[in-house]
């Protein structure tokens, strides 16, 4: 009798569906026990551990979403990889395991992986499953390659199927439950903060419609982290996005957007909510950048845009063909300018050039944790 077991993985969560596998496993041993297995026999019976099978397909198909397909190299099978070389990878948006079957031999398992994979005459991704034979060899599961390219694996792509068609009254039912999704605010904003100090600030959202709802932000600042980019919400749903900006980087005046885009039965809306601050630098160098090749010397104005004083410990100079000199002590008063003579010899200048920085460090950092500044520098031999 051919021992066959398959189950899904219906949660996001491995480990508890992984306990209902191996509940089946250990009702199948309960049944061989009354055989009499030979134990040289029963190691290839038992089936390895399959949370670890998991894992590693996980991984694998991160790491292919990635692009990393050197990393991923190491979770194929070596009898194949070959063919894992010569194949086209294709790009595809997410993945998720979907089925594990387990046959007679269990030391190879079909692991199913259900791959959203953008095509063009579509508005929105196409699910193409694709199932893949892993081996157990050495303590580890190993995926085989024997499809030379990637487009074999999507055979089933070739030909999309058709879409559904909506008419004019169903379109108009969806759209209008569409509107019942909203955003508390259109602007995320904060008035002047100081550059490097945190921020989060939240964009509440509800859904009272009669339908879920799948949300995903597309498109944000390469400043700003969230608590989640994909979501789903059930009528009468209420909840919060969590943004974080990272202002170590910005400067003046910032006015960008968030991109949010709603899918509801092959519909999409896509909305837009602002994002405006001010962030204040706490100093300023002018000039901002050192060219050595102009003169040897020169002065910078440094001024503190701070309320309070700040203590100087050392300047670090990139090389000793350059000097400075800082008028009476290292003290920097709040809202003060004080200029920064910077001399140098432009012939002892190295003859590989110089890239890099005059530093500045403070005796108590800043707000944010910083106690140093740079002002960058570049010159070549003349």
């Amino acid at each position: 009798m051919s021992l066959v077991r398959s189950f899904l993985l219906f949660s996001s969560n491995p480990w508890k569906n992984l306990t209902f596998s191996c509940l089946l496993l250990a009702g199948l041993g309960g049944t061989l026990q009354g055989q009499s297995t030979p134990p040289e026999s029963r190691e290839e019976t038992l089936v390895p551990d399959l949370s670890l099978l998991v894992g590693r397909v996980t991984e694998f198909w991160s790491l292919l979403q990635e692009g990393s397909k050197a990393e991923a190299f190491e979770y194929v099978d070596p009898a194949t990889r070959n063919s894992f070389l010569k194949r086209d990878e294709l790009v595809f948006r997410s993945f998720k395991v979907r089925d594990l079957h387990l046959g007679e031999d269990s030391l190879q398992v079909r692991v199913t992986v259900e791959a959203q994979v953008n095509y063009p005459l579509f508005a929105h991704p196409s699910s193409v499953p694709i199932t893949e034979l892993y081996v157990f060899r050495e303590g580890n599961w190993f995926v085989q390659i024997k499809e030379p390219n990637a487009q074999e694996l999507f055979a089933s792509f070739d030909d999309p199927p058709e879409e559904e068609t909506l008419t004019d009254a169903e379109r108009e039912l969806l759209e209008d439950e569409l509107s019942q999704f909203t955003f508390a605010v259109e602007k995320l904003a904060w008035g002047e903060i100081w550059q490097g100090q945190p921020i989060l600030l939240e964009l509440p959202y509800q859904n009272d419609g009669h339908e879920k709802v799948e949300a995903e932000i597309i498109w944000g600042p390469a400043w700003t982290a969230f608590n989640e980019t994909n979501w789903s919400t059930a009528a009468g749903d209420r909840g919060v996005i969590n943004m974080r900006v990272n202002t170590v980087e910005l400067e003046g005046a910032v006015l960008d957007s968030l991109q949010i885009l709603l899918r509801l039965e092959g519909i999409e809306e896509r909305r837009e909510i602002s994002i405006e601050g001010w962030v204040k630098v706490p100093l300023t160098f002018t000039p901002a950048w050192l060219d050595l090749n102009a003169a040897g010397f020169l002065d910078i104005q440094i001024r503190n845009n701070l309320e309070k004083d700040i203590l100087i410990r050392e300047f670090i100079l990139p090389g000793d063909f350059m000097e400075i000199h800082w008028p009476g002590d290292l003290t920097l008063e709040g809202g003060a300018t004080e200029t920064l003579q910077v001399r140098w010899e432009v012939g002892q200048i190295p003859n590989e050039g110089v890239s890099g920085s005059i530093e500045m460090r403070l005796f108590v950092p800043l707000y944010d944790g910083r106690n140093a500044f740079y002002i960058p520098i570049s010159g070549e031999q003349p």
